[in-house]
């Protein structure tokens, strides 16, 4: 009788909704159901515990896509704008170091490093008034 009440996977499955007697758990198989048991609740456990110390690594789904096709963009006024705001009463004076911005477009590959001083402009769009 004890082994038909823990054994999990005796003849017929009832969902223990009808009486026990018709079970014909042994006690090799109630060995096996708390096995069962034991290693689901164990795994589960050992998974919160990693999910809780953000240790689970995500899965990334991606494709390389390695083309030669040369893409082109057209460069205009508006790719890249930048506004330096400063307080008005500053004055400049001797003996101290100030900043001067330049802007350069930089390409570096394997075999060719490239700077080009750009000339600073004020933005042409009308939602960038006061960029450059």
């Amino acid at each position: 009788m004890i082994p038909s009440i823990f054994d999990l996977f005796s003849y017929p499955f009832l969902f223990k909704t009808d009486n026990y007697k018709s079970k014909r758990g042994t006690f090799f198989d109630t060995i096996i159901s708390f096995a069962v048991f034991f290693i689901t609740t164990s795994y589960f456990i050992y998974i919160l515990k990693l999910y809780a110390s953000n240790q689970i690594d995500p899965i990334f789904i991606f494709q390389n896509i390695i083309s030669h096709i040369q893409v082109e963009t057209q460069l205009n006024s508006d790719l890249v704008g930048f506004k330096f705001e400063v307080d008005s009463s500053i004055t400049l004076s001797q003996n101290k170091i100030y900043l001067v911005y330049l802007v350069y477009f930089s390409y570096d590959s394997s075999s060719l490093n490239l700077q080009v001083p750009l000339n600073v402009v004020d933005c042409t769009n009308q939602n960038f008034y006061g960029f450059k």
